[in-house]
C-alpha cells in the first residue's frame, strides 16, 4: 500500500519526485485527487529544472560570445 503525504516541506516535494512509475498508478487508484496533485508537483519541478538548464546554457553561450569578442 502506498502512503500519501501532504506537501508542506521540501522533503515532501522530494518524496513526490522519488515515486516510481509503479507507485503512481497505485496512488491514482487510491485517490485520484492526490495523484493529480503529485503529478502537478512533479510537472512543476521538472519544468523548473528544464528552465534552469536552459538559462544556464544561454548564460554559457553569452559568456563564450563575450570572451570571443573581447579577446
Amino acid at each position: 500500500m502506498v502512503q500519501l503525504r501532504l506537501f508542506d516541506t521540501m522533503d515532501d516535494v522530494q518524496y513526490a519526485m522519488s515515486l516510481t512509475s509503479a507507485e503512481l498508478p497505485k496512488i491514482k487508484e487510491a485517490n485520484i485527487y492526490s495523484y493529480h496533485f503529485i503529478r502537478d508537483i512533479r510537472n512543476a519541478v521538472n519544468k523548473k529544472m528544464s528552465m534552469d538548464r536552459r538559462a544556464n546554457m544561454e548564460y554559457e553561450q553569452d559568456i563564450n560570445h563575450i570572451n570571443h569578442i573581447y579577446r
